[in-house]
Parts: structure tokens; sequence; C-alpha cells
């Protein structure tokens, strides 16, 4: 979502940009105020600059200049969905997010709703794909689910047939569950369904 930190007047903001647009880099937003009073975490030298004094490992400079990439990108989007442009960033940033924010809901509700339909899931966090309340970001459990990791990565085991035999794990008999164990296993599965 679009953030307006000033809207929300919020002391400091941090966002992970790496996580949405690629470089491997964190912003901080502080009110000037906010980051004047903050101690110094960097070279005794930098005590009382800005930003300096707050960022330690010193800036890394090929993230720092890929960062234009990320107006340049949302500017794209813009210029490819609306034939008239708005006259400042903020309004044509908002009219992207808006189109972003559209295609998720559109998006999750389909997934919601066939999460909702199978049996033993239940979905963390909000159920109603309401774009104003969830992020397109799920997380879920299964009750009494195993995961099985099929590699190949050893020479030895490249091109092999993988296949699911009931009870054997890469040719191995699976040894049988004490009682102890499929009481633990039906407890973790009990506390997992949730409300």
């Amino acid at each position: 979502r679009l953030m307006d930190v000033k809207a929300l007047d919020v002391d400091f903001y941090l966002f992970s940009l790496y996580k949405l647009y690629g470089p491997h880099i964190a912003l901080l937003y502080g009110k000037r105020d906010r980051m004047l009073e903050a101690a110094n975490q960097n070279h005794f030298f930098h005590d009382g600059k800005l930003p300096e004094k707050l960022n330690p490992g010193g800036m890394n400079y090929e993230a720092v200049a890929s960062l234009t990439g990320i107006v340049e990108y949302l500017e794209a989007v813009h210029a490819h969905h609306f034939a008239q442009p708005e006259n400042d960033l903020h309004a044509r940033l908002a009219r992207v997010f808006d189109l972003f924010a559209r295609q998720e809901q559109r998006l999750t509700e389909p997934f919601l709703a066939y999460l909702a339909d199978k049996p033993g899931v239940r979905v963390i966090g909000g159920r109603e794909p309401d774009q104003e309340r969830r992020l397109p970001t799920f997380s879920f459990v299964v009750a009494l689910s195993l995961a099985v990791a099929l590699t190949a990565c050893r020479e030895e085991e490249q091109g092999r047939k993988l296949q699911y035999e009931k009870g054997t794990y890469l040719g191995q008999a699976d040894t049988p569950l004490s009682a102890e164990e499929k009481s633990e296993l039906r407890l973790r599965a009990t506390n997992q369904r949730g409300p």
C-alpha cells in the first residue's frame, strides 16, 4: 500500500525495500527532531550529523543508486495504464497502488475461498479478502499433514525416478509410530485447529 508517513504522523517508519522491489536495502523515515534526539550509531565524528549518525555500516552505494529504478518502474506502470498523467508523483503513485490493490483483491478472493472449503485447514489472520484490512500474504495450518521434501542434488540421485510409496522414504521402510508418538501428533493437530 502507498504509505504517507506525514498523514500517519509517525516518529519513525522502517521498511524493507528488498521484500518488494529487489535492492537489498531498508528505508528509515524519521521526523527530524526525533532523529536529532537519537543516539549516534556511527563513528564519533558523525555525532550530530544526519543521516550519517544513524547509518553505522555506511552506504551500499550500488543499492542506493538502484533505488531510482523503483520510481521509474512505478512511473512506467502508470504510463501503461493511464493515458492522462496526474500532475504530481504522489497522485500517480496513488493510482498505481490502487491498481495493485485491486489486482491483489482479485487474486485473494478465490484463494481464500479455496482454503475455506478445505477441511482441516485453518487460515491465520483475516479470512475476508478485504483489501483495506488484509494484504495478499497468507499463512495457514493444515492439520495432520506430513511434508516430504524430495531433492536430487547429489549426482548419484540425479535421473532416478521419484515416486511415493506409502510407508517408505528413499526406499527404506518407515518405522511404525508408537502409541505415544501417535498421541503426540493428535494433540498437536488438535492444538493447530484453533477456534
